[in-house]
């Protein structure tokens, strides 16, 4: 008889422990990332309904990016075991593991170990296992509302972001106007990607050849470009890239590859810089000058002949 009451008191104190749990999990929580503007979100609603997803805080207001493939629409969640179990529609092409172990933390934090999906990296059954991490999320509401960026005037909209000096009728010199805070004016131009919480972006000049007559601009995952190119037509396609390479992770790629064998190394001094030579996947001759403050500054172009000039170009990147 006492056996049986102790299976039975120890049922209620398990239902009524799943049930503390399930309370405490309620609501918003959120993860910010390095950059302090992008977050991992949850949403855990009394229904058992939710959302896992990724999101931005710009201008005080937050964004989730439900349209993402990251994104998971909870149909089910439960507490069992120590484990939240999320069960989910989304756009993958696999299921993805429900269960992920639950600890509770002080200051209203929480973490979760099991399969998180990465905003930047399209998720499929080959890269998985580079998904599998801790994610400590916090009570949205006990975040401090100093979180986020102000964004500015989209660089790409800014007509006096360089003023251009002919020196011949070759080359002109291009002058960059910088910026205390590199950060507000970019990270409003293509939502979604994490930066770094604030870039002080000095002015700097730099030759460029006169038929470099275009300019575009690229955004990535810890990374921003503005190119130099060549007019449509022209059969060099060539390229002048002036890379922000906030993490170093381009950089740190380029000398891994080295290191391991598949890239050769093949480098020309030019103005006391080192200049890494090599024929990309377009097969074009391109050389990278790796630059402090996290600059690259690059050349590409399909006419081997070009390169002397291009690596002059290059190398006179100067800040002002």
């Amino acid at each position: 008889m006492r056996q049986y009451l102790l299976i039975i008191f120890l049922f209620f104190f398990l239902q009524a422990t799943t049930q503390t749990y399930k309370d405490k999990l309620l609501g918003d929580w959120k993860f910010y990332l390095g950059d302090k503007t992008s977050f991992e979100f949850l949403r855990l609603n009394a229904d058992g309904t939710g959302i896992k997803c990724f999101g931005q805080t710009l201008n005080g207001k937050d964004t989730l990016f439900e349209n993402h493939v990251t994104t998971l629409f909870i149909t089910k969640w439960k507490v069992e075991k120590q484990k939240l179990v999320i069960e989910s529609t989304n756009d993958l092409t696999y299921k993805i593991n429900p269960e992920y172990k639950l600890a509770f933390i002080d200051n209203g934090k929480i973490e979760l170990e099991g399969e998180h999906l990465v905003f930047s990296r399209y998720p499929s059954i080959l890269n998985r296992k580079d998904f599998y991490r801790v994610v400590t999320y916090q009570k949205a509401d006990n975040i401090p509302k100093d979180y986020g960026v102000n964004t500015a005037k989209c660089i790409s909209l800014q007509r006096d972001l360089f003023l251009f000096k002919a020196i011949d009728s070759l080359t002109q010199l291009a002058e960059y106007k910088g910026f205390d805070d590199l950060i507000p004016n970019i990270v409003g131009c293509r939502t979604g990607f994490e930066f770094v919480q604030k870039y002080h972006d000095p002015p700097y000049t730099l030759v460029i050849p006169t038929s470099l007559k275009n300019r575009s601009f690229g955004f990535g995952n810890k990374d921003f470009y503005i190119s130099f190119i060549s007019e449509e037509g022209d059969k060099s396609e060539t390229s002048i890239a002036i890379y922000y390479d906030f993490d170093n992770e381009m950089k740190e790629y380029y000398f891994s590859q080295i290191k391991n064998g598949k890239e050769k190394e093949d480098i020309i001094k030019v103005n006391n810089l080192d200049i890494y030579k090599s024929i990309n996947w377009q097969d074009k001759y391109e050389g990278k000058v790796f630059l402090d403050n996290s600059i690259v500054v690059a050349y590409y172009t399909r006419e081997e002949k070009l390169q002397a000039k291009l690596q002059k170009c290059i190398t006179s990147f100067k800040y002002k």
